[in-house]
């Protein structure tokens, strides 16, 4: 605290005037508030206390006070007694002294107190009133001069505030006694004991940065004081202050944490691992900075992070921002750590004997599914070094935990991952990925088996920010859209499962694509092709990043394209064009994937809007596609563009059909259909089914994704 910090404080509670009736709290009030004010752990003031001073003395002390200050200083000036007024309306303290008649002679007038705090050079100057008006009456009698003192015209002045007792300088008798007459003998003003508890205590630091400004101690009085004493209201008027005025540090240790910023709480209760461990950091940063309040917050969420998350990453993050020694429990196994009940029964118990164990994992899906034996018997991801150790262990202990359940199988994807190889989910046939929006505002990502009498929808997910699941071809890799519905999201890649999920771009690649609409997979599940948009949904270019989230190429759309991308095996990428047909219609126009600058059109002639276009192998490849009246339209009639250019409808299916796709196999095809209610419900159509089908899905359904392989 820079210049010199100096308190006055006058109090008065002893008169030769019979008239003036003796106050019990002002000899409490200067012991109290000096008490507070010159600890040097909390004021830190140069304090002198004038006591029964007569007048000449008060006005004496008072000028003294004032003069030979400086710019940096910082005085405050506490009056605690009567205050009094003449039938002219001027302000007077009571000294020991005064006569009733004699004010202006013997009392201690307030224009004296605004000329000397005028004159003096002082940088800032705060005044404390606690004041109670009595005057020359007999017991029993009305004052004299009842009315309010006008704080502004008679103490305003530069660089100074003023805090009173009440809400205007008034006479106060209660009945036939003085208000103050009714207080606690033993103790000061309300006034006063609110303000030094508010320092000596720490309350009234009310940001907890360890500081108690002026406007915190204001607002600490003005609400302790009104709750006491509902019939008494503080106030406060500053002049000319610039910039905050502390009066006190903290009188005791901040026991109340301050609310974390708001996208550190958004971290720690994310259900992303990694998120959640990056918050260790910014935390870190609070527990060793000046803000008592944030630092003693961040160690609250750090301990409860090091002590009950659920991730050994998170805990490991933790602890080494507390500064503790590292565990050698969580930071590396925490998927080993936590399942060891699952590897004792596959190393120990009959399980791990019978060809359950070891065949069905491999074997079963080898035999029954020819793509799955392909992927796993033609890529020699298992022998790679990364997969051993840790890895390892995890996906075998994972393997056997789905053999086990009898519906999941575990495969190791070729490049090993970013994670080094984990393993990655591929779901059982039939299965479709939707997200469902709840009425309370909540999400759920469903896996939903479409075989007739199939399974309950299994819940991957509740994080109300996961949208737009897209597994990718092969059947290893997932991308979601990563925010609030309907708002412009980025986006993220995941394993099937949902144990890894992280943002697909670095911060370079998202300064030039912040936001995108569903990424569109290559063929052979090794690139995406991403539609950037800014946060207004206007796109802005057409990127291709491998995995890694690193740019491949830049590709020169063909016209302002709208909607997710499709990426076709025959090397192009297929785009819903807005207003490039007929009346401002949409036409589907494609682009060339390897940048060479092609581009051209699906179709030659146009009916109406074309919209979501999808690739399908079948017979050569082709588009399908959606026939809508209007290009704003979600709901139209599916048609399919073979290789040679011949259209046609898919007759079987119903007029208004949202969002058609069709199954890896192109034997089934899914889409979304319009209920009356104004939600859609999940409709399907297989092979066998004599006719479209609902799966017990209605709701505000999102666009469903094939997970058979």
């Amino acid at each position: 605290m820079a210049g010199t910090r100096s308190a006055l404080i006058v109090a008065t509670y002893l008169h030769e005037d019979p008239g003036l009736t003796r106050l019990r709290a002002p000899a409490r009030d200067a012991e109290e508030l000096a008490e507070v004010l010159s600890d040097p752990e909390i004021g830190g003031f140069d304090v002198v206390t004038v006591v029964n001073g007569r007048c000449h003395e008060v006005t004496r002390a008072v000028a003294e006070f004032f003069k030979g200050r400086s710019g940096d200083d910082l005085l405050l000036l506490h009056f605690s007694g009567h205050g009094l007024k003449d039938d002219s309306g001027e302000l007077y303290f009571a000294a020991t002294d005064t006569s009733l008649d004699l004010l202006e002679a013997t009392a201690v007038a307030s224009s004296f107190v605004s000329r000397t705090m005028d004159r003096s050079r002082a940088g800032r100057v705060v005044l404390l009133l606690d004041c109670c008006y009595s005057g020359a009456f007999a017991r029993g009698m009305v004052p004299r001069a009842v009315g309010t003192v006008d704080v502004n015209e008679r103490l305003g002045g530069r660089g100074r505030a003023v805090i009173t007792a009440s809400s205007a300088l008034q006479f106060a008798f209660e009945g036939d006694d003085l208000a103050d007459s009714a207080l606690d003998a033993d103790g000061p003003s309300a006034f006063t004991s609110v303000l030094v508890r508010g320092l000596r205590t720490g309350e009234a630091d009310r940001d907890l940065d360890g500081w108690v400004s002026l406007d915190e101690l204001y607002a600490f009085v003005h609400d302790e004081v009104t709750r006491i004493s509902p019939q008494q209201t503080p106030k406060k008027w500053a002049f000319d202050i610039e910039g905050d005025v502390y009066l006190a540090r903290r009188g005791a240790p901040v026991s109340t944490p301050s609310d974390l910023p708001a996208e550190i709480e958004r971290s720690l209760q994310s259900l992303l691992t990694w998120e959640r461990a990056s918050a260790a950091e910014p935390l870190s940063e609070l527990l060793a900075g000046d803000h008592p309040g944030l630092a003693f917050a961040a160690r609250l969420a750090l301990e409860r992070m090091a002590a009950e998350d659920d991730s050994a990453r998170v805990r490991a993050a933790a602890r080494s921002a507390l500064g503790e020694p590292a565990v050698e429990e969580p930071v590396v196994k925490d998927p080993v750590v936590e399942d060891p009940v699952v590897e004792e029964p596959v190393v120990e118990e009959p399980v791990v004997e019978e060809p359950v164990v070891q065949e069905p994992v491999v074997q079963e899906p080898v035999v029954e599914e020819p793509v799955v034996e392909q992927r796993v018997v033609e890529e020699p991801a298992a022998p790679q070094p990364v997969m051993r150790g840790r890895r390892r262990v995890v996906t075998l202990s994972a393997l056997a935990a789905a053999v086990l359940a009898g519906a999941l199988v575990w495969v190791l994807r070729p490049d090993g991952g970013d994670d080094g190889g984990s393993g990655a989910l591929v779901f059982p046939d039939n299965e479709l990925l939707v997200t469902l929006d709840q009425p309370d505002g909540t999400r759920q990502l469903l896996a939903v088996d479409v075989t007739p009498g199939g399974e309950d929808p299994r819940v991957l997910s509740s994080n109300p920010d996961y949208g737009v699941p897209t597994l990718s071809p092969d059947r290893t890799l997932l991308t979601l859209q990563v925010g609030k519905p309907g708002t412009a999201r980025p986006p993220y890649l995941a394993s099937p499962d949902l144990s890894d999920v992280h943002e697909l771009l670095d911060s370079s690649g998202r300064a030039a694509c912040p936001f995108t609409t569903r990424p569109a997979w290559s063929p052979d599940s090794s690139e995406l092709a991403l539609l950037c948009t800014d946060e207004d949904k206007q796109v802005n270019g057409l990127r291709i990043v491998s995995l890694g989230g690193e740019l491949v190429r830049e590709l020169t759309l063909p016209c302002s394209a709208d909607g997710p991308p499709s990426w076709g095996s025959d090397g192009r990428i297929y785009l819903e064009c807005r207003d490039s047909g007929p009346d401002g219609s949409s036409t589907i126009q494609w682009v060339a994937a390897d940048g060479s600058g092609e581009s051209g059109e699906l179709m030659d002639s146009h009916d109406g809007s074309e919209r979501f276009p999808s690739w399908v192998q079948r017979d050569g490849g082709g588009v399908l596609f959606l026939r809508t009246d209007s290009p704003d339209d979600d709901y139209g009639s599916v048609w399919s563009v073979a290789s040679d250019g011949e259209v046609d409808q898919l007759e079987q299916l119903p007029d208004l059909v949202g969002w058609p796709s069709k199954s890896p196999d192109e034997q089934s095809l899914a889409w979304l259909e319009p209920t009356d209610d104004g939600l859609s419900r999940l409709m399907v159509q297989l092979p066998d089914d004599s006719g479209p089908r609902a799966v017990g899905v209605e709701g505000s359904v999102g666009p469903p994704s094939w997970t058979s392989h």
